[in-house]
Parts: C-alpha cells; sequence; structure tokens
C-alpha cells in the first residue's frame, strides 16, 4: 500500500514540477570590477605583513637585549645583575 501511494504521488507531481536553478542571482559580481575590494583586500595584506614584521623585530631586541644583560651579569666587574627584585644596576 506504502508503495502504491509513493508511486501515485511520485506520477502526479513529476509532470507539474518545474526545474529551476536553487541560485538565481539577477546581477553577478565580476571580479574586475570590484576594485573596492581589491584595494581593500591589499591594503589588509600589507598591514598584515608590517604587523608581523614589527613583532619580530620587538621580540628579537627583546632577545638580543636579555642576553647582553645577561653576558654583562656573567662578569666579576660588571655592575648589572639579576635578584630577586629584577634586574638590578650597581652604582
Amino acid at each position: 500500500m506504502k508503495k502504491l501511494v509513493s508511486v501515485l504521488a511520485l506520477a502526479t507531481s513529476i509532470s507539474t514540477a518545474n526545474a529551476m536553478p536553487t541560485v538565481n542571482q539577477l546581477n553577478p559580481i565580476h571580479p574586475h570590477y570590484n576594485h573596492n575590494y581589491s584595494v581593500a583586500y591589499h591594503q589588509g595584506k600589507n598591514t598584515a605583513y608590517q604587523n608581523v614584521a614589527t613583532t619580530l623585530f620587538v621580540v628579537g631586541a627583546i632577545a638580543i637585549a636579555g642576553v647582553v644583560i645577561y653576558h654583562l651579569g656573567e662578569e666579576n666587574g660588571s655592575r648589572w645583575g639579576i635578584s630577586e627584585n629584577g634586574l638590578t644596576y650597581k652604582f
């Protein structure tokens, strides 16, 4: 009985089905016309590269300063030192 109802429903609805595209875009956007997107994309990309370069420079400078201070503190006559209060300089 289920198969009969299914076949009848399918047979009556197939002839009335109207095949239409599921995505109906009236004004498609072409990439070469979208100048603002291209400019903003490249500006954001350049900003990201600049942020990465700045971060690497700052981290590198801090690491180099830390190594220099550490080596100055290891020398016997050095006034630089590290204690529980942090980085110290003896006058």
